[in-house]
C-alpha cells in the first residue's frame, strides 16, 4: 500500500499493489517504469542504434529484447532479475541463467497465472476488475489442478480492500477515508493501527500514528525545510531531514546525536559524519561504482571491477579476490593468505559443489523444482531430503541414515517433527504465528500467552503449572521484565536510542551501561549491595573498535588489529 497510489487501481484496490504490477508508459522518445511500488523511473526509449541504457540515479538499465517489440529492464544489484515486456505489460521475469517466471494474462490483459516451467504456478482469479483469490497450482496430466487456496481478497462498495484472508481463514481488515487514504489495519489477532493524515489524497502526509495497545503513539511535526519531528509516547524525539529529492541528510537521534549526509550532483552518497564528529568518504567510477570507502580511523578500501561485477576488495596490503562465470557468480575466492575455495554451478545456477582450500568438497543435488534432495558433506557423510507438492520439507535423512519427518499447516507452520526415535515434538499457533503451544517428546505441554493483542509472549506456563511472565513497558516494545517461576523479578531499563542503560538481577543488585553518541560502550558500572561500585572503562577509535579496556582492579588489556581488522 502506498498514499502516493490512492488514485490507481491495479486490481486490488485503491492505493494497493502487488509484485506483479509493473508497467512502462510511453511518452514520445521517452519510455517510463512504473515498478509495484509507485517508483517511476525515466529511460530514453531504446533503438537500434542505442539499445541498452542505464540511469545511474536508480541504479537501473532498459534494454532492446530479442522479441520484437520486447524491452526488459533491470535494477543494479547482487541478484539480477531481469522484467520483461511487451506492449508495455510485464510478460516475464528471467535471470541471468535464462531461469523464467511466465507471466500469462487474460482478454482483458490481467495477470491469470504465474508460471514457472516446472509444473507448477499460481493462479490469479478475479471477480470483474478485481482480484479475489490466488491459487497454487500443480500441473497433472489432465491440466492444472489446485493444491490450495493461498489468499482471498474482498472489496467494500467503493472498490478498496476491505479484507485479506489466509489460507486458514486468518484475516485483517483496512479502513479508509474518502479518499481512499488508509485509516486503521486491523490484525487477526485483534491487534489494530491507526494513521492521523494532513493533506489529502496522494498528498497526505502522517501526523500520528497509534496502535490499539498503549505502548505505540507516535506523531510527526513537518516543517517547510524538509523536517519532520518525531515524538514517541515516553517523550523522546527524533528528527529527519531530507533534501529536494527526499535524499536523509540530517538525522538527530533520540540522546541527541546527529548524523550528516552529503551526496554528489548524481546523488551518490560521497560523505557521512558520526555523532562524534568522525567522517566517511565514498568514491566513485564514472558509472556510478563505488570505488573506494575512506573510513575515519582506519585504512582505506578499494574495489575492482570487471564485466560489471566485483573483482577485488583491497584494505592496505590485503586482497580479496573474486572470480566469476559469465552469468556474474563467484566461482573462485582468494582471500589474502592465499587460500583459494571453488565454486561450480549448473546451468540453471544451482550450486552443485564448493571445493575448500584443503581440497575437501561439499556436494548438492537439487530436483527440477530446484529444492535441495541431496547434500555431500565434505567428510562424505550425504543427507537426503524430500518434500511434499507445496515444496515444503517432510523427511530428513542424516549420514547414519536416520529419518526425521515434518509435518505442516497450511500456511506453512510447523506443527509437529517425527525424530528417528519415533518420538514426537508438535506445536500449535496463534493468530500472529506465534507459539502457543509446545508438547515435547514426553508429552509434557507448555503453553505460551499473549496480553494487549500483542505478538510478544507475555507468559510462559510450564508443564508443571509454574509460569514465567514478561512485559514490554517501552515505546519500542523493549523487555522491561522477566518474573521468573519464584516471584523474582528482573528489570531492564533503557536509554532514548534503545540500548540497555540499568539491568537490576533477581538478586537485586544493578548493573548500569554507559554509551558514547555512536551507541558504543564506554563503561560498565556494578553495583554491590554495600553500596561499592566497581566499574570497567572501554577505549575505542573512531571506528568504534575496542582499544583498551580498564579493569575494575585498574588492569589495563589492549587490543590492536591485524591487516583483517
Amino acid at each position: 500500500y502506498r498514499t502516493s497510489a490512492v488514485e490507481i487501481d491495479v486490481g486490488l484496490g485503491f492505493g494497493w499493489s502487488h509484485s506483479l504490477a509493473h508497467r512502462l508508459e510511453f511518452d514520445g522518445e521517452a519510455v517510463v517504469w512504473v515498478d509495484h511500488e509507485n517508483r517511476r523511473t525515466r529511460f530514453p526509449l531504446p533503438s537500434v542504434e542505442r539499445p541498452q541504457i542505464h540511469n545511474s540515479l536508480s541504479r537501473a538499465a532498459i534494454f532492446l529484447g530479442e522479441e520484437p517489440e520486447e524491452l526488459i529492464l533491470a535494477l543494479a544489484g547482487d541478484t539480477a532479475r531481469f522484467y520483461h515486456f511487451r506492449a508495455g505489460r510485464l510478460v516475464a521475469i528471467s535471470d541471468a541463467y535464462g531461469n523464467r517466471l511466465t507471466v500469462h494474462r487474460d482478454f482483458s490483459e490481467r495477470v491469470q497465472r504465474l508460471d514457472n516451467g516446472a509444473g507448477r504456478s499460481l493462479l490469479l482469479r478475479y471477480d470483474r476488475a478485481h482480484l479475489v483469490a490466488v491459487d497454487y497450482q500443480v500441473l497433472e496430466a489432465d491440466g492444472w489442478r489446485t493444491e490450495q487456496t493461498l489468499v482471498s481478497y474482498c472489496y467494500d462498495a467503493r472498490q478498496r480492500l476491505l479484507a485479506a484472508t489466509n489460507a486458514v481463514g486468518d484475516s485483517e481488515r483496512y479502513d479508509y477515508d474518502d479518499q481512499h487514504v488508509i485509516l486503521q489495519r486491523q490484525l487477526t489477532g485483534g491487534a489494530s493501527f491507526f494513521w492521523e493524515w494532513e493533506r489529502s489524497g496522494k498528498a497526505a502526509r502522517c501526523v500520528r500514528h497509534w496502535a490499539s495497545f498503549a505502548q505505540m503513539d507516535t506523531r510527526y511535526v513537518w516543517a517547510d525545510d524538509g523536517s519532520v519531528a518525531v515524538h514517541y509516547v515516553d517523550g523522546s524525539e527524533e528528527t529527519y531531514v531530507h533534501d529536494d529529492s527526499a535524499r536523509l541528510v540530517r538525522k538527530v537521534e533520540a540522546d541527541g546525536g546527529e548524523h550528516l549526509k552529503a551526496y554528489d550532483d548524481q546523488g551518490r552518497l560521497i560523505a557521512e559524519q558520526d555523532p562524534l564528529g568522525a567522517v566517511t568518504e565514498y568514491r566513485y567510477d564514472d558509472i556510478g561504482r563505488l570505488i573506494a570507502l575512506l573510513p575515519p580511523d582506519d585504512e582505506p578500501t578499494s574495489y575492482e571491477y570487471r564485466n560489471g561485477f566485483l573483482h577485488s576488495r583491497s584494505r592496505g596490503e590485503a586482497v580479496w579476490t573474486f572470480r566469476r562465470n559469465a552469468e556474474g557468480d563467484v566461482t573462485e575466492t582468494v582471500d589474502p593468505d592465499g587460500q583459494v575455495t571453488h565454486y561450480y554451478y549448473d546451468t540453471r545456477g544451482q550450486l552443485l559443489s564448493i571445493r575448500y582450500p584443503d581440497s575437501s568438497r561439499h556436494k548438492l543435488s537439487w530436483n527440477d523444482l530446484g529444492q535441495l534432495i541431496e547434500e555431500t558433506l565434505p567428510d562424505g557423510g550425504v543427507r537426503r531430503f524430500s518434500y511434499d507438492e507445496r515444496g515444503r520439507r517432510t523427511t530428513t535423512c542424516d549420514e547414519y541414515g536416520a529419518i526425521t519427518r515434518q509435518q505442516w499447516d497450511a500456511v506453512g507452520r510447523l506443527v509437529q517433527t517425527t525424530f528417528p526415535t519415533g518420538a514426537t515434538r508438535a506445536y500449535s499457533y496463534g493468530a500472529y504465528g506465534q507459539v502457543t503451544a509446545e508438547r515435547d517428546e514426553l508429552g509434557r505441554i507448555t503453553r505460551y500467552e499473549y496480553d494487549d493483542d500483542l505478538h510478544l509472549v507475555s507468559r510462559k506456563i510450564n508443564p508443571d503449572g509454574t509460569r514465567v511472565q514478561y512485559r514490554y513497558d517501552h515505546a519500542q516494545l523493549l523487555l522491561t521484565e522477566i518474573e521468573n517461576e519464584s516471584g523474582e523479578k528482573y528489570r531492564l531499563d533503557y536509554t532514548p536510542t534503545g540500548l540497555i542503560r540499568q539491568e537490576t538481577g533477581v538478586d537485586g543488585r544493578r548493573t548500569a551501561y554507559a554509551y558514547d553518541r555512536n551507541g558504543h560502550l564506554l563503561e560498565k558500572t556494578e553495583f554491590g549491595d554495600d553500596g561499592s561500585t566497581l566499574v570497567t572503562a572501554y577505549a575505542r577509535d573512531a571506528a568504534g573498535r575496542l582499544l583498551l579496556k580498564t579493569l575494575p582492579d585498574g588492569v589495563e588489556v589492549a587490543y590492536t588489529y591485524d591487516r583483517l581488522g
